[in-house]
């Protein structure tokens, strides 16, 4: 409802009957409608960015490799799912800003590290990731964006083909054969990375919420009830936001 009709349109009445549930029903899971909009921003970033995240974390190969893996995931999602929505709703609540801001700097972030990971200076790998991070706002919001899976992915090939022209250029001008830049690269990441506590485990990241929800625990084992409203209550952010 958020992405077709806009925030005010975001009513209990209306997605109850959207729904086929009772008003009733939306008070089990939520508070008010205040409350439904306090959990929209959550549910984007479970939906658009936790998942491209743990795609990243899982992907093998170098930062390249996991430059592609965005590119690839990205273009087989609906890639104007919530974004717009969500970008047009901060416009005029501060605590949406606030939540968007900080979805953007974790994206950002994320591509940060990875151009930084394949050898770029912290000024530059900062302004790649800017560039192509703005880039990608700018598709969606102007909707330049192509209709079919097929068209995404060949455009991302195609980005990915001009940053691999790019790597070997700046390759060739440092004097160094491919192999032996990336086992260059590859020496610097393991010295940034033999620390006791990361042996150890210890000060590793939490996992993710989309983790966390799929890792099962003794916490989670609940009754039947309890799953089944958990699951009404995913359905109801999913409607409102939708």
């Amino acid at each position: 409802m958020l992405r077709e009709l806009g925030i005010d349109h975001v009513k209990v009445e209306p997605l109850a009957q959207r729904l086929g549930v009772t008003k009733g029903s939306f008070y089990w899971h939520f508070k008010d409608r205040r409350d439904l909009l306090r959990a929209l921003p959550e549910f984007w970033a479970r939906r658009q960015t936790d998942p491209v995240l743990a795609h990243v974390q899982s992907t093998p190969g170098g930062p390249i490799d996991k430059m592609w893996a965005i590119l690839e995931f990205i273009a087989r999602e609906d890639p104007d799912q919530y974004d717009n929505a969500m970008r047009a709703w901060a416009q005029f609540d501060p605590d949406v800003a606030t939540a968007v801001a900080a979805i953007d700097d974790r994206r950002m972030a994320t591509a940060r590290s990875l151009f930084e990971e394949a050898g770029l200076s912290p000024a530059d790998a900062a302004f790649r990731a800017q560039l192509w991070y703005f880039y990608d706002v700018g598709e969606h919001v102007t909707r330049d964006t192509p209709d079919t899976v097929e068209e995404r992915l060949e455009r991302a090939r195609a980005a990915a083909r001009a940053r691999g022209r790019r790597r070997r250029r700046a390759v060739h001008a440092r004097g160094l054969s491919p192999v032996a830049h990336d086992a260059k690269q590859e020496n610097k990441n393991q010295r940034k990375t033999t620390n006791p506590s990361e042996r150890s485990g210890k000060g590793q990241e939490e996992p993710t919420i989309l983790q966390q929800a799929d890792e099962p625990s003794d916490s989670q084992t609940k009754t039947r009830h309890k799953l089944s409203a958990r699951r009404v209550r995913l359905r109801l952010t999913n409607k409102a936001i939708g």
